[in-house]
């Protein structure tokens, strides 16, 4: 699914000390990086489309930077350095709140489409004049709005 737009809290931004420890340079670079890594699949990891890792010595290309090499491994290696972006096991660069981000809304969206599913076998049942049954849908439905309560409470793991 392609992506038309993309949630950014200028005020963390702002407030990020490890970004904030950077250059200008290097938070330029960063920046051109999330839009990349935004739009990557899986979302935040600096892949081609293909979900192959994006090598460092592509960036320039991929990212269309005007920088030297030399300045394009500097402002990452700087990133780098102040904890900005993780690695996966395999070296793949990829932004942790964008990751985050992907994972809480992937959860939110199964569901929402365990409620939708939940509410039209209530309906159904209803109209019909039939007892709604507890199958493993249903208990999984409310397993899943319990762990979105958790969410947005603030006590699930994705904080």
């Amino acid at each position: 699914m392609k992506k038309s737009w993309v949630k950014f809290y200028p005020a963390d931004y702002k407030g990020d000390e490890s970004l904030s420890a950077c250059s200008i340079a290097a938070r330029g670079l960063w920046m051109e990086m999330l839009t990349v890594m935004f739009a990557s699949e899986p979302p935040g990891y600096m892949v081609w489309r293909n979900g192959k890792p994006i090598p460092e010595t592509k960036l320039r290309k991929t990212l269309r930077l005007l920088e030297t090499p030399e300045e394009i491994v500097a402002a990452l290696r700087e990133l780098e350095e102040n904890y900005v972006f993780s690695r996966t096991p395999e070296g793949v660069i990829f932004c942790r709140r964008i990751v985050r981000e992907a994972e809480r809304s992937r959860k939110m969206a199964a569901i929402a489409r365990v409620g939708v599913e939940k509410r039209r076998t209530a309906a159904a049942s209803q109209q019909s004049g039939e007892q709604p049954r507890q199958d493993r849908q249903t208990r999984r439905a409310d397993r899943l709005e319990d762990e979105m309560r958790r969410l947005t409470e603030g006590k699930g793991n994705l904080k």
